[in-house]
């Protein structure tokens, strides 16, 4: 076929930016694959060779190619590691959702990057961003791990993001829906895990829900009622919101409020009485403000 026309702004002379990265790739690699003093005997330059060959690539989307790329350049620290080719591993195998062997490779960044520092400033900075992606792996992984029913694995994932940022809601949100699925044995544990969630961020609709769902569980339907209220309030439009609260509602035997059910039509005998849908309008988060004030 006819070759692929030039972007405009290579034609024009102008910077191409992937043409740039396809030529760093195959510099990179032809000189690794030809094994010369780059490999052989320049230590030094071998590693950021390999950092800059995973980058191109990644660049290029080639992620497979580029989690193979950084995990030479770890083997070539073996004897003395450094946190960029582990921290470089772990950020491909995190956006690769390849979730465990993340954790793995981000945990061993983080004990490097804490190792010879002559303050706690230096130690500080130098684990900020290691620490940062082993959070965001650790929560994905046992988010994972929860979908596969593995809860125990699954508690200890999430249990160490709530301690790398406890600032975070998310993780306690995931832990809650563990406690959750485990059902009446562990709904208290679910809920408590759920207010944790809420206490860092009140908006956040799905923990109103799951809240709603353990309260629920533990028997205390007007708790659920506002929990599930607040998290259609908040934004959760799912069935799920709208059908706990409708469950809610029936089993302490209160539908929408009298003034809201339309009259009951007149049906002449012999005839049979027609189906009549209330629609339910939950309430704003001001009307639920409100509500807390009073």
């Amino acid at each position: 076929g006819q070759p692929a026309a030039e972007p405009a702004n290579a034609r024009a002379g102008g910077f191409d930016e992937r043409r740039t990265w396809q030529e760093l790739e195959r510099t990179v690699a032809g000189a690794l694959a030809l094994g010369l003093d780059l490999v052989a005997g320049e230590k030094d330059l071998c590693v950021p060779a390999l950092l800059a060959l995973g980058e191109a690539q990644e660049f290029l989307e080639r992620r497979a190619q580029a989690i193979a790329t950084y995990e030479i350049a770890v083997r070539q620290q073996e004897v003395l590691p450094h946190q960029e080719p582990l921290l470089r591993l772990g950020k491909a195998l995190l956006a690769n959702q390849e979730y465990e062997n993340a954790v793995n490779f981000l945990t061993k960044a983080v004990t490097v990057a804490g190792m010879g520092h002559k303050n706690a400033a230096d130690e500080l900075a130098a684990v900020t961003e290691p620490k940062a992606e082993l959070h965001k792996a650790l929560t994905k992984f046992g988010g994972k791990l929860r979908e596969d029913g593995d809860h125990p694995r699954a508690l200890d994932a999430l249990a160490r993001a709530e301690k790398l940022d406890k600032t975070a809601a998310w993780p306690h949100h995931l832990r809650g829906l563990v406690y959750l699925e485990q059902k009446k044995t562990d709904a208290e544990k679910g809920a408590d895990a759920q207010r944790a969630a809420l206490k860092l961020d009140p908006k956040m609709a799905a923990a109103h829900t799951a809240l709603a769902a353990c309260l629920e569980l533990m028997g205390d339907m007007e708790g659920a009622v506002a929990s599930y209220e607040a998290g259609i309030a908040h934004g959760d439009r799912t069935a799920e919101a709208y059908a706990g609260l409708g469950d809610t509602l029936a089993t302490l035997g209160r539908g929408t409020p009298k003034a809201k059910q339309p009259p009951k039509p007149k049906v002449k005998k012999g005839e049979k009485a027609p189906i009549v849908l209330t629609l339910y309008h939950p309430p704003t988060p001001a009307q639920l403000h409100a509500r807390v004030k009073a």
